[in-house]
């Protein structure tokens, strides 16, 4: 009888073995197995699966991956920056002393502004160079934003690696010496890497959105741009709505 109750709770664990889902909110761990109590490859497997699971983006032509020619793998721009760590630090330490730059140059102008003749020259001049500068400012902000989530993105990757490291020397221990102590640390740790894992496809598909906004962005600041610099006074419609733009551009330096 004790032998039939053990064979049934083996093959109970195999049944369950690798219930690890990923939902709408990403994946998550079946709460009714210790993954602690597993034995070593039976662990590794498990680590494997989940950390498998993060987000990998499809830049597949086709929708078929049975029918789709194998062909060369894809890299997006955000993979190839965020390849090396200490670059995308030296990016961010540049593009924070040029927003600080950009700033004090952007003060200047505004307070130069304030002063000019209305509808003068050299008020067009200056509303020109503000506008440059307030979309300078834009770009410098989304691409430190970049940066960041690049950063974070790295430094996630490099946690699930290390997590992966200490489950893996953990599966090494045997059964018989495992105390309740080890396997509620393999429990927690295995917590760990599905949230590290969970960050990770955020991170990911946050960069993805960024790609995508990217060309709209730029079409938009052109066009702002463009509009800046054919500002004319020939005509009495230009004339006023220069003026107002300007009078708006004025009431946002004093507020």
């Amino acid at each position: 009888m004790q032998y039939d109750e053990k064979y049934t709770e083996s093959i109970d664990f195999v049944v369950n073995l690798f219930q690890i889902q990923k939902n709408s909110l990403g994946v998550t761990l079946d709460r009714a197995k210790r993954y602690g109590s597993m034995r070593g490859q039976e662990l590794i497997e498990s680590v494997a699966k989940v950390a498998g699971r993060a987000f990998t983006p499809s830049l597949s032509t086709s929708d078929n991956p049975v029918s789709a020619t194998p062909t060369r793998k894809l890299i997006s721009q955000w993979e190839k920056d965020g390849a090396d760590l200490e670059k995308i630090q030296a990016e961010l330490n540049c593009l924070s002393k040029r927003l600080a730059q950009v700033s004090g140059e952007d003060e200047i102008i505004c307070s130069q502004l304030m002063k000019a003749k209305v509808s003068s020259e050299e008020e067009e001049r200056l509303l020109q160079e503000h506008m440059r500068l307030l979309t300078e400012k834009d770009a410098i902000v989304r691409r430190t934003e970049y940066f960041n989530v690049l950063e974070q993105l790295r430094e996630v990757e490099d946690e699930i690696t290390k997590l992966q490291h200490k489950l893996g020397s953990a599966s090494v221990i045997d059964q018989i010496d495992k105390t309740e102590d080890d396997k509620q640390k393999i429990d927690k740790m295995m917590d760990d890497l599905v949230a590290l894992v969970n960050k990770k496809d955020r991170l990911s598909q946050k960069l993805i959105s960024h790609e995508a906004e990217d060309e709209e962005i730029d079409e938009r600041d052109r066009l702002t741009l463009e509009a800046a610099a054919n500002f004319s006074r020939s005509t009495e419609q230009p004339l006023s709505a220069s003026k107002r733009i300007i009078t708006w551009i004025r009431s946002e330096i004093s507020s």
